[in-house]
């Protein structure tokens, strides 16, 4: 029996009482934890080996968190990583530019441990729900394309212009198989005679 993979997470925090705070929350909730001291180190590290999640503090050196999340959401290898943006900033504005560069969430300082567990969590299972949407959608494609797997019954799903009058898959080509027809060679029977009336 395999053991199953730690989930990796990336901090990028500058300051060392906080990395060692976080270092400590995530590693005793399980999880496996490499800090960042400057936003440079955080892009390194995350290009390198991308991580499950990243927590970005907002003032970090030669690079901003901001502007980390923003190259990270930029590089296909990595726009897929929650972010997680954490900072003592509390305004609008700041909560909007983290929005535009990306982040998935955002931590407000002083840090809550049960609060960073939370919400490293939540990410983390909405995450997991997305790349399971991802890989079903990957197989109907597959599916859809003639590849490895199979339809039910040899059922495939129609073209376009088949049940929706050239508009796109409908939902009945899409999701359920058409009824079975006549087999070959065998005629259709006639419907039933109604029975015959007495004539008055």
């Amino acid at each position: 029996m395999t053991s199953r993979k730690p989930i990796r997470i990336l901090a990028a925090e500058d300051y060392p009482a906080n990395a060692e705070l976080l270092k400590e929350c995530l590693t005793g909730g399980g999880y496996q934890v490499e800090i960042a001291v400057n936003g440079e180190e955080a892009l390194r590290l995350a290009f390198a080996a991308p991580p499950d999640i990243i927590l970005l503090d907002v003032v970090l050196p030669k690079l901003d968190g901001f502007e980390v999340c923003r190259r990270l959401k930029e590089n296909k290898a990595t726009s897929g990583i929650p972010v997680l943006i954490v900072t003592a900033l509390d305004s609008d504005r700041d909560k909007e530019r983290g929005i535009q560069a990306g982040a998935d969430d955002f931590l407000n300082k002083p840090l809550n441990i049960f609060e960073v567990l939370t919400r490293v969590r939540s990410l983390l299972r909405v995450r997991c729900l997305s790349t399971d949407l991802e890989r079903a959608l990957d197989y109907i494609r597959d599916l859809d394309r003639g590849g490895p797997g199979t339809w039910p019954g040899g059922w495939r799903p129609e073209r376009e212009d088949d049940d929706t009058g050239g508009g796109g898959a409908g939902v009945r080509a899409t999701l359920l198989p058409r009824p079975p027809g006549p087999k070959s060679g065998h005629a259709v029977p006639p419907p039933p005679k109604p029975p015959p009336t007495d004539a008055t």
